[in-house]
C-alpha cells in the first residue's frame, strides 16, 4: 500500500520536529559509526546567569534600600516612604518558542536540554515550550503545539501572551541556511508581539 502524499509529508514533518525520533545511541544499526555528541557551548552553570539577566523581572523586595536613603538625605530631601531595594527574580511564567527546521536539527538536543532545565528550575506549569505550524504563518491566526512533542499532542490556536510574560526564542531566524521565508516569518511574528 502506497501512503498518500499528505501521510508522507506528515511522517517527514514528525521526523523534523520530534527529537525523540532522532537516531540516538542504542538505536543505530550495528556496524554504523556514530560520532559523539558535540559538547555544549555553555555549561548550565554559565548559561543560567545569562538567562536570569535576560529573562528575569525586577521586583521590589522587603529590604530597605539604604543607599537611596543616604543619597536622598545627603541632598536634603525628605523621605515620605522608605525606598525598597529591587531584586531580579525569575519570572512566574515563561514562553519558549522553538524553531524546529531541518537546518537546526543539530541543536534539537540542546533545545530539549535547556527546556528541561528551565522546567526543573521554574516548574513544569511555569514553562511553556511550543513550535508553530509552518503553514499557519501565512494565515491570520497561528497554530502551535508543545515542543518536544508527544503523539497525543494536538494543534491549538495560539494567543499572544500577556506583555509581562518573557519569551525565549530558540531559533536562528533563518540565518544558517539563508532562508528568507523563515526570516520574514519570524519578523512578522516578532512585530505582533
Amino acid at each position: 500500500q502506497i501512503p498518500s502524499q499528505a501521510q508522507q509529508q506528515d511522517a517527514s514533518y514528525q521526523y523534523l520536529t520530534d527529537p525523540s525520533l532522532d537516531l540516538t545511541k542504542g538505536t543505530v544499526p550495528q556496524g554504523t559509526y556514530q560520532f559523539d555528541l558535540p559538547r555544549p557551548w555553555f555549561r548550565m552553570s554559565q548559561l543560567l546567569p545569562l538567562l536570569h539577566q535576560s529573562l528575569g523581572q525586577m521586583k521590589a523586595s522587603q529590604h530597605i534600600d539604604y543607599n537611596r536613603v543616604v543619597r536622598k538625605l545627603s541632598q536634603g530631601q525628605s523621605i515620605r516612604r522608605w525606598p525598597r531595594s529591587r531584586k531580579l527574580l525569575w519570572p512566574k511564567s515563561l514562553l519558549i518558542m522553538v524553531d524546529p527546521r531541518k537546518s537546526l536539527e543539530p541543536y534539537w538536543s540542546d533545545f530539549a536540554f535547556l527546556i528541561t532545565q528551565l522546567k526543573q528550575l521554574l516548574g513544569n506549569e511555569a514553562v511553556t515550550s511550543i513550535r508553530f505550524d509552518e503553514q499557519s504563518f501565512d494565515e491570520s491566526s497561528l497554530y502551535a503545539t508543545p515542543w518536544p512533542g508527544r503523539p497525543e499532542d494536538r494543534w491549538y490556536r495560539w494567543q499572544i501572551p500577556e506583555t509581562k510574560v518573557p519569551i525565549l526564542l530558540l531559533t536562528d531566524f533563518g540565518v544558517i541556511e539563508s532562508h528568507p521565508t523563515a526570516r520574514f516569518r519570524w519578523q512578522q511574528l516578532i512585530s505582533k508581539l
